[in-house]
C-alpha cells in the first residue's frame, strides 16, 4: 500500500470508521486493482474500499492513480465494495467481484499465494431537478417527491426523497442511468382522522407528468446527462373513508388496540394511525385511492397497563371509488418458536458469506405479500444453529437469508410435517428440534451458455431463474447468475422442481420479484424446465429482449 493510501486509512479510522486498517501478516495472499471512472477510464483517488471476511473488516483508500491493495490476507473467502466516501454523492458505490465470477455473489476465493487483481469501474451519478406544480401551474411546497427505478420497484435511495422549496422545485442526485417512476405526494399518506366530511377534495399522490400511479406514469430517461425541469402537475381528487372494528382472538371487541395503516401499492411506505375505541371501532377519513395494509395490536410488554398477551392481525383493502366500512381486522394471539438449523451433511462446515452476519430468518405473514416486511418477524441464528421467532401471530410462511454459496435450504420441517412455502399457524414452543431448517449442498445443478441471435456467446449476460410457481417469486426464491467471457453461466444447488429461466442481456434492468407486471411479461418468453433431485442439467439459453 502507497504512503497515501495507508494515510488515507488512518484519516478514515480517526473520522470514525472503527475498522483499523489491515495488520502486517505472514500469510502470502494479496488483493489489488485499481477503481476507475467507468465512463473516461480516469483514476479515481480517496474512494475507501472494503473488504469483508466472515465478521472481520479491512480498508483502504485509493492513491492518486486510483490504486489499492491488501496484503498479508489469509487464504478464504472475500467480499467487498467501493464507496465513494461520506458526503461524496459523485459516485455509485459497487462491489468488488472477481474476474469471470458467474455467480452473482460477487465473493472472491483466495488460495494459499493467490495475488488477485480486482479492478472496478465506478458510475457517475446523475441527477434530475422536478417543479410540482398545482393545476394553474402555481408552485407548491412541502411536497414530498421519490424517484424510483423502474426496474426494482422496491429500491428507494435516500437521496431520491425530498421535498419542494418554496419555488416547488427538488433536485433529486446521486441517481443511477436508467428509466425512473418520478411521483409527488402532498404530506404522503396523511388523512385527517375527523368526523367532519368537509375536506374530501385534496392534492393526491401524481406521478409524471400528471397520473395516477406508476403505471399510468411516463417513465423518466436517465442516461448521460442531468435532466432540468421536469415538471409534475399534481392531481386534485376524492378522498375516502375506511371504518371497521377489531376483535381480539377470543372474539371479543379489541377495546385499546392500536391500528396503523400503511399504503402499499406505490414505492413509499407512507403511513398514519387511527384510534380505535372501547368497542373496538375505528375510522379513518379522507384516505385517498389507493391499496392500505391494517396492522392491529393489542397487549405485550409495551402496554403493561392493559394487561394481557401480545396479539396482532392484518388485513390489506383497497380504496378506489368509494368509503370502505364494515371492516373486520382480527388479532391473533402470537408465541415465541424455537428452531435449529441443521446441516444435511455434518461433515461439511457451514461457512457465513463472506461480509454477511449469521443466517437470518424471516416469518412473514402468509397470503398476499405485503410489501415493505410489515409484520414479518427476522430472528438471527447462533453459532450452535438455533433461533427463536418470537411473537408470531397468525399464519406464516419462512424464509431463510443470506444462505452461504453453495448451499441451498432443502426443506423446512415443522413438527414432523414439511411446511417450506405452506402457511402456518405456530404453537409456542421452547424446544427447537420442532422446528428445523435443513440445509444442503447437494442439489440440482443448472448450467449452460448464454447466446445471442447468431449463437455466440454473450458475457454478462444476466440469467434468471424463478419457481413456475408465481405464488413462490419472492425475493429469497430468486437466483441470478452472471455469464463469463465464453458465455457460460451456472445455478445451483437448487431444489427439486419447475422452474422458469430466462437470460436478459447485460444491460438489461435488474429483476425484482415484486414487479409482476414485468415479471410476467419477461417470463412469457421464459424456458420451463424440471429438475430432479441432485441432476446436473446442461442447456443453452437465447437472450430475450426486455421492455
Amino acid at each position: 500500500m502507497t504512503l497515501l493510501a495507508l494515510a488515507f486509512s488512518v484519516a478514515l479510522v480517526q473520522a470514525g470508521d472503527t475498522t483499523p486498517p489491515q495488520q502486517v501478516s505472514s500469510h502470502t495472499c494479496e488483493i489489488h486493482g485499481r477503481v476507475t471512472d467507468k465512463e473516461t477510464g480516469r483514476a479515481i483517488p480517496r474512494v475507501i474500499v472494503r473488504l469483508h471476511v466472515g465478521e472481520d473488516r479491512l480498508v483502504a483508500g485509493t492513491d492518486d492513480e486510483g490504486r489499492y491493495e491488501f496484503k498479508g490476507l489469509a487464504p478464504g473467502r472475500y467480499s467487498g465494495e467501493v464507496d465513494p466516501g461520506d458526503f461524496r454523492a459523485t459516485y455509485i458505490a459497487a462491489s468488488l467481484a472477481a474476474p469471470g465470477d458467474t455467480t452473482g455473489q460477487s465473493v472472491i476465493i483466495l488460495k494459499d499465494g493467490d495475488r488477485a487483481e480486482v479492478n472496478v469501474a465506478l458510475q457517475r451519478t446523475l441527477a434530475i431537478t422536478v417543479r410540482v406544480v398545482n393545476e394553474w401551474g402555481e408552485p407548491l411546497a412541502g411536497v414530498d417527491v421519490t424517484a424510483n427505478s423502474e426496474s426494482d420497484m422496491s429500491s428507494l435511495h435516500r437521496s431520491m426523497f425530498r421535498a419542494t422549496d418554496d419555488r416547488g422545485r427538488v433536485r433529486l442526485f446521486e441517481m443511477a442511468p436508467g428509466r425512473y417512476m418520478v411521483c409527488a405526494a402532498p404530506d404522503r399518506v396523511s388523512p385527517f382522522t375527523d368526523s367532519s366530511d368537509t375536506l374530501r377534495e385534496r392534492y393526491l399522490r401524481t406521478c409524471y407528468p400528471s397520473a395516477a400511479s406508476e403505471a399510468e406514469a411516463e417513465p423518466v430517461a436517465v442516461d448521460r446527462s442531468n435532466i432540468a425541469d421536469l415538471e409534475i402537475r399534481m392531481r386534485r381528487g376524492h378522498t375516502y373513508r375506511i371504518s371497521g372494528t377489531v376483535f381480539d382472538a377470543s372474539g371479543a371487541a379489541a377495546s385499546g388496540a392500536s391500528l396503523g395503516f400503511t399504503r402499499v401499492d406505490g414505492t413509499t411506505s407512507s403511513g398514519f394511525g387511527a384510534p380505535v375505541d372501547d368497542s373496538g371501532r375505528f375510522t379513518a377519513t379522507n384516505v385517498p385511492p389507493g391499496e392500505y395494509a391494517l396492522v392491529a395490536s393489542i397487549g405485550g410488554p409495551d402496554r403493561p397497563e392493559q394487561r394481557r398477551p401480545f396479539e396482532r392481525g392484518f388485513l390489506r383493502v383497497r380504496v378506489e371509488a368509494s368509503d370502505v366500512d364494515g371492516l373486520i381486522v382480527v388479532t391473533a394471539k402470537a408465541v415465541d418458536v424455537a428452531g435449529r438449523v441443521v446441516l444435511d451433511h455434518p461433515a461439511t462446515p457451514l461457512q457465513r458469506r463472506a461480509g454477511y452476519t449469521r443466517l437470518l430468518i424471516d416469518a412473514r405473514p402468509a397470503g398476499e405479500p405485503i410489501p415493505w416486511g410489515i409484520g414479518t418477524e427476522r430472528t438471527v441464528s447462533g453459532d450452535d444453529g438455533v433461533f427463536v421467532l418470537p411473537t408470531l401471530a397468525g399464519l406464516r410462511v419462512l424464509d431463510v437469508v443470506d444462505v452461504p454459496t453453495g448451499w441451498y435450504v432443502k426443506s423446512i420441517r415443522y413438527r414432523g410435517e414439511e411446511i417450506m412455502d405452506v402457511p402456518t399457524e405456530f404453537k409456542a414452543g421452547q424446544d427447537p428440534s420442532e422446528l428445523q431448517v435443513i440445509l444442503s449442498t447437494r442439489g440440482a445443478i443448472l448450467s449452460g451458455r448464454a447466446l445471442d441471435d447468431r449463437g455466440d456467446p454473450v458475457s454478462g449476460a444476466r440469467v434468471v431463474l424463478l419457481p413456475a410457481d408465481p405464488s413462490r417469486w419472492t425475493m429469497f426464491q430468486l437466483t441470478r447468475a452472471i455469464s463469463s467471457a465464453s458465455g457460460m453461466f451456472q445455478a445451483g444447488p437448487l431444489r427439486a422442481g419447475e422452474y422458469l429461466i430466462v437470460a436478459l442481456s447485460p444491460s438489461a434492468p435488474s429483476v425484482d420479484p415484486r414487479d409482476r407486471v414485468r415479471l410476467t411479461q419477461l417470463l412469457e418468453t421464459a424456458e420451463r424446465i424440471t429438475l430432479a433431485s441432485e441432476e446436473q442439467r446442461t442447456l443453452d439459453l437465447h437472450i430475450v429482449k426486455d421492455r
